[in-house]
């Protein structure tokens, strides 16, 4: 997969999920989850990183992203999860 393609869908999120929590996401500090359609067809889950998620009109759906790695946890614990962000 290229790791490019374009957003179908998105929400910002201002309660997340636990490991959501644990990075730093709340409702002061909310995040944008959506739906990549990857040019090569499948259609993935992703956070959405670089836009802002305080003016969600901002983010519009049919922009082209690309897919970027995001690194959490520390020392032994660490993981990587897939995100796209605005290209």
């Amino acid at each position: 997969m290229a790791g490019k393609g374009v957003l179908r869908t998105c929400t910002v999120i201002n309660i997340g999920l636990t490991q959501m929590i644990e990075a730093g996401y709340d409702r002061f500090s909310p995040y944008c989850a959506g739906l990549v359609e990857l040019e090569e067809g499948p259609v993935v889950s992703a956070q959405i990183l670089g836009v802002d998620v305080n003016q969600p009109e901002s983010i519009k759906i049919g922009m082209p992203v690309k897919a970027v790695f995001v690194e959490r946890g520390k020392d032994d614990k660490v993981k990587t999860f897939l995100g796209f962000e605005p290209c």
